[in-house]
């Protein structure tokens, strides 16, 4: 029997445990299957999960490195000890859940990601079928925003690139086109760059130096020098651009192309006057919102109270000691599944944080984490 040559002296890799499995069915039951704002996902799966957690916790014996269970315990202790909230918790529960199950690169039962993907793509297409924006009348997932629904695209492209589903691989570039949303194009164009020139990338990630940069520094630095250079860049544009009409309505080319608009403008102002706001509130910015804000006293003060930005949400409602903790154990598990090709999905996913709030936190964390751990059996 002739073995194909990708799979000769391809290493074992270790069975995934059920918690595993059922954070990646809690990812996507709360993304794509149950339609948006009309279930509690996160009340009613986290505490199962956090059982099941427990008593593989205990009886399967899973081994913490040091740094892991020092992170895990600190970040618990600013959770419960610092404006505590469930938002607050849930967001803690999925990194430690992660950190806990996501030790190694995993091949899955290939029953179980066929099912999980063709109950994903059936409700894709019955939401784009079903779903209009009301603003733009175009198709839209349930969440009815083009960027929204951008983002859990380029989420299940991830996902079917990764297992080569190619009819899901198509609606998802099919919707770039659809939604007009110009960081899902953005992410697309990098990711699908870095993947034409992969051979390259894949040379220059293995030299040494630069291994080291990639690979000790990696996420974290990546995510840091990505929001750096996004706020010298907003800056500018704020002092500087001339903008154009926000044109509302428009969802075609023109929208995509068209950079100095209203809509970004808006955007840039509301990132920078919340930077101001948490420079003037040192309080704020360490230990985040207390859970009883009065949102209509932050209006005041701000044009929008959610950032257009994954790292900057996340400190503004978290706090930078939640942060802190929180980060180092997502780049740790980043750091245990690194491939050099993966580094596409990684800087694709940075590039549409840098203008959405969702992407390092809840069931679209578990699914792009996930997603890296998992090693497809076979590449047709």
């Amino acid at each position: 029997m002739n073995v194909p040559a990708r799979l000769i002296n391809k290493p074992a890799l270790p069975t995934p445990s059920f918690t595993f499995y059922l954070l990646i069915f809690y990812a996507i039951t709360a993304l794509y299957l149950i339609p948006y704002g009309t279930f509690a996902y996160a009340d009613s799966f986290i505490p199962i999960l956090s059982i099941i957690l427990l008593f593989e916790l205990v009886f399967d014996r899973i081994k913490l490195n040091r740094i892991d269970l020092i992170l895990i315990l600190f970040l618990l202790l600013i959770t419960f000890s610092v404006n505590f909230s469930l938002g607050r918790l849930a967001d803690a529960f999925n990194m430690i859940a992660l950190s806990l199950v996501c030790r190694n690169n995993y091949y899955l039962n290939r029953n179980f990601v066929f099912t999980i993907y063709w109950l994903s793509l059936g409700s894709i297409i019955y939401q784009l079928a079903f779903y209009r924006h009301p603003a733009f009348n175009i198709p839209v997932l349930s969440i009815l925003d083009p960027n929204f629904s951008g983002f859990l695209m380029l989420l299940f492209f991830f996902f079917c690139f990764r297992n080569n589903f190619k009819i899901g691989l198509f609606i998802s570039i099919a919707c770039a086109f659809i939604f007009f949303s110009r960081a899902y194009l953005l992410s697309l164009f990098i990711f699908i760059c870095i993947f034409i020139y992969e051979k390259c990338f894949t040379f220059i990630v293995k030299r040494q130096t630069v291994g080291l940069f990639i690979n000790k520094l990696s996420f974290l630095l990546m995510i840091l020098l990505a929001n750096s250079l996004l706020l010298v860049m907003g800056t500018y544009f704020i002092n500087n651009a001339e903008t154009t009409s926000k044109q509302l309505g428009r969802t075609d080319l023109q929208r995509v192309t068209q950079i100095a608009d209203e809509s970004n403008l808006y955007r840039f102002q509301s990132n920078e006057r919340i930077v101001r706001y948490l420079i003037k509130t040192p309080e704020n910015a360490l230990l985040g919102l207390p859970p009883n804000y009065d949102e209509e006293k932050l209006r005041l003060n701000l044009p929008a109270v959610t950032p257009h930005n994954g790292l900057l949400h996340l400190i503004f409602y978290r706090g930078i000691i939640f942060c802190s903790f929180y980060f180092l154990l997502l780049g740790r598990i980043i750091k245990r599944l690194y491939q050099p090709q993966k580094l596409k999905y990684l800087l694709a996913l940075i590039v549409f944080s840098l203008f959405l709030h969702v992407a390092y936190f809840g069931p679209s964390l578990i699914f792009f984490v996930t997603t890296l751990a998992t090693e497809p059996r076979v590449r047709g």
